[in-house]
């Protein structure tokens, strides 16, 4: 609502204002674990079941973006990678600079990654992670300008083993690159 200061009095206006949101800003977007945005510390998600992460899309004045965060109305401009960094028996729930560096050369996972609108400046990202870890996790915003990194870019999520048991087939198991089965490493 807007309201108008007339000689002392604040009285309301006539007229409806509608405010937008500038262009989103890299650096005042985040990811949290829940559309609230009130949690930054992303919980142990379980291999071979669905994780979810929310981005919040903000302009350089943090304000909610008001429009798609892509021109074209997609998500094609947003791009979320996860490497696994280490297994979980190291149990680490972050990474030194060295740790970082090491897993920014280890290849991004294969797993498929979905990126659904919530609204103009909520969106989930939905994957399921086949290995049990620590990932990496990297949110990059493409933009005629270039390509920033979200201000909380590079957060680690931990992936533990499933509760389940699987059997390991050698017809679905073979190669250097095997995983197996969900939360099995080699």
């Amino acid at each position: 609502n807007l309201f108008l200061d007339y000689n002392g009095a604040r009285v309301d206006s006539l007229h409806a204002v509608t405010i937008k949101s500038g262009m989103v800003s890299a650096g005042h977007s985040f990811a949290t674990a829940d559309t609230s945005t009130l949690s930054r510390v992303f919980t142990s998600a379980t291999a071979g079941e669905a994780t979810s992460i929310f981005l919040n899309m903000r302009d350089s004045f943090s304000n909610p973006l008001t429009q798609p965060v892509c021109n074209d109305e997609t998500t094609d401009c947003v791009t979320v990678e996860m490497r696994w960094c280490q297994t979980v028996g190291t149990h680490q729930r972050t990474l030194d600079s060295v740790a970082i560096d090491a897993c920014q050369k280890m290849p991004a996972s294969s797993a498929a990654v979905s990126i659904n609108s919530v609204d103009d400046s909520t969106y989930a990202v939905l994957t399921t992670l086949d290995r049990s870890g620590l990932y990496l996790v990297t949110i990059d915003i493409h933009s005629e300008t270039g390509v920033d990194a979200v201000s909380n870019s590079g957060f680690t999520l931990s992936v533990s083993t499933p509760e389940d048991s699987y059997t390991v087939a050698s017809d679905t198991c073979a190669g250097d690159n095997c995983y197996c089965k969900p939360g099995y490493e080699k």
